[in-house]
């Protein structure tokens, strides 16, 4: 039976917040590789609580929350969370520990793997370094400085027993920041629901429709999109945005779409059937930077205007246009495809192909074979040191 113990540096209600649903779904994790999930929420980094929770989602996943309320309880619990979960993992049985960042959660599952006997890796789902030289935002700004991010992510990254990169963006920038080639490999886990792999419907486009759905915070670029549309009315009368998810920037988006005349709902957080209809509506959708989302739109054939960033090249081929536009990042650039996707001058068969390349790298069994090829490549490094 694979056991799999999740260690994750945030509350689950802030992960809730953020629309990242997935996390309480097992199947969802690894294709569903999984036999049975342990994720715990070590001391609140991310705010105040005394309590400690557990939740049970069906037999198959247990989410455990540890609560600090000051500074120095979380000092003095962390020794008393990092017993817990030595003693969970013999419970357990669990087969592997995995962090969900390469700074605490990796710093708890080093000591814990130590102490249990269990080989751990580190999940990198995220551009840290990309974010920070864009917005300045920081991880965790109780460290204070980028610099203390990258001491602390090169000493986790330097040890673990894998690297799970969740695209070829993401392995990049962990091997940047110290990951060991050998140990280091690319595992598109990213909990894409399984209604979005279903086959879409034919002939629902709705001219003019244009859709974002991301997490509404400044790394985003959800305003681009807005910008994108306004651009484009002026050669496409009619174009109308919807806007799904929610953030701390949604009540100035709105004031901008008002501002800008741009005809724009906003629905918040959704249900995944909602936003696979909104998909499939779509005549565009545009993808300033997304994750998910642009899987899922690419499983719905939904035609995708995206910028060229991140990771999106490696989904979009930008001089053969298979499975979508890739612009310039600019909001002159979107508006641009967006008045030819208007005019009916897009690739037909640009969708088609979409989900294709979808289905490839992201179905739970493709996700379910890098999984096992990852572990069993950590399980070998971890016996290796043993001996």
């Amino acid at each position: 039976m694979r056991t799999l113990l999740r260690i994750i540096a945030t509350r689950l209600d802030a992960l809730v917040a953020k629309g990242v649903s997935g996390h309480l779904d097992a199947k969802r994790i690894a294709g569903g590789f999984w036999d049975r999930i342990v994720s715990a929420h070590h001391p609140g980094w991310q705010g105040p609580s005394r309590s400690l929770h557990v939740r049970v989602c069906g037999s198959d996943h247990t989410i455990v929350e540890y609560g600090a309320s000051s500074p120095w309880e979380r000092i003095l619990r962390w020794r008393d969370v990092e017993t817990d979960l030595v003693l969970m993992c013999g419970a357990h049985k669990v087969t592997l520990i995995e962090a969900y960042d390469p700074y605490f959660a990796s710093l708890m599952a080093l000591r814990v793997s130590r102490k249990a006997g269990v080989p751990w890796v580190v999940w990198v789902g995220s551009n840290d370094e990309l974010t920070y030289r864009r917005t300045g935002q920081l991880p965790y700004p109780q460290l204070r400085s980028i610099r203390l991010h990258r001491m602390l992510a090169r000493y986790c990254l330097r040890r673990a027993h894998g690297v799970w990169g969740g695209n070829l963006n993401n392995r990049d920038a962990a091997l940047a920041l110290g990951a060991r080639p050998d140990r280091t490999d690319l595992v598109r886990d990213i909990g894409i629901d399984e209604i979005h792999f279903a086959p879409p419907p034919r002939d629902r486009r709705e001219r003019g429709l244009c859709v974002v759905a991301s997490r509404l915070s400044p790394e985003k670029r959800t305003g681009d999109a807005i910008l994108a549309v306004k651009h484009a009315s002026s050669l496409c009368p009619g174009l109308h945005l919807e806007v799904y998810g929610d953030g701390p920037e949604r009540s100035d988006l709105e004031a901008m779409a008002s501002r800008c005349g741009v005809k724009a709902t906003f629905f918040g957080f959704v249900s995944a059937a909602t936003l696979r209809s909104a998909y499939e509506r779509a005549a565009a959708v545009l993808i300033p930077l997304g994750g998910s989302s642009l899987v899922e739109a690419a499983l719905a054939e939904a035609l995708i205007i995206a910028y060229r960033d991140e990771w999106h090249a490696e989904f979009i081929h930008e001089v053969t246009l298979q499975n979508g536009y890739l612009v310039n990042p600019t909001p002159r650039s979107m508006a641009d495809a967006l008045a030819l996707v208007n005019a009916g001058l897009a690739y037909s068969r640009m969708g088609q192909t979409a989900r294709r390349s979808a289905m490839l790298m992201f179905s739970p069994e493709a996700v379910k074979r890098q999984t096992a090829h990852a572990m069993d490549r950590a399980r070998d490094v971890f016996l290796a040191e043993r001996r």
